[in-house]
């Protein structure tokens, strides 16, 4: 199978951290109204299901860390993992009792075989090197572990939300989203390959 490989420096790093240090304080008031609610309920109720529960899970991107509360309310133990300062000083107010830390997921922190589930929002496509991400990953699981990475296709990229952004252009909204970070989405066919090659079944 041929896979597309990590981009390393595709994605800017500082401009994601800087963008979200920016927003920290308000990050969580999209989730205040209905539909927040029910996205980030939808999204991670999937995460949830494909997990094991009461284990030692690790949040890659974690945000202000409404899954790692989420986790530790269900019954397991959590560190989340952000490249934001701001969002990680949220994520130890809502959850105190968990570890949280600043860093990058293609150079992570952890001893091997160190969390028995590993889930990431979200964040995959502003990772710069995805194929590193996904090694370190590998690393850090125990063996058996389980990882659920959420993110969205390049298939929503190229048909839906250029529709939404032209809409937006016209209304005056201030485009920062897709492609302010030089993020990169992937096929499922790439994303299954960048898994086998970092040794996932």
């Amino acid at each position: 199978m041929h896979f597309l490989p990590g981009l390393p420096g595709r994605c800017s790093v500082k401009k994601v951290q800087q963008h979200y240090d920016e927003v920290a304080d308000i990050y969580d008031d999209r989730y205040d109204g209905n539909r927040g609610k029910y996205y980030h309920g939808h999204i991670s109720d999937h995460v949830m299901s494909a997990l094991p529960k009461g284990k030692f899970l690790l949040d890659l991107g974690c945000g202000t860390g409404l899954f790692v509360q989420r986790y530790v309310e269900e019954g397991g133990r959590a560190v989340g993992l952000d490249i934001s300062p701001g969002m990680v000083r949220h994520g130890w107010q809502r959850c105190p009792e968990s570890g949280f830390c600043v860093g990058t997921a293609d150079v992570l922190p952890f001893h091997d075989a160190t969390f028995d589930a590993l889930a990431s929002l979200l964040a995959f496509s502003y990772v710069p090197d995805a194929a590193a991400m996904l090694r370190e990953c590998y690393r850090v699981l125990k063996p058996g572990g389980r990882i659920a990475i959420c993110t969205l296709s390049r298939t929503v990229f190229t048909s839906i939300v250029p529709i939404v952004y032209q809409v937006g252009e016209k209304v005056g909204l201030k485009k920062v989203g897709v492609g302010y970070f030089d993020e990169h989405y992937y096929t499922n066919t790439e994303i299954a390959g960048l898994f086998e090659e970092a040794g996932f079944e």
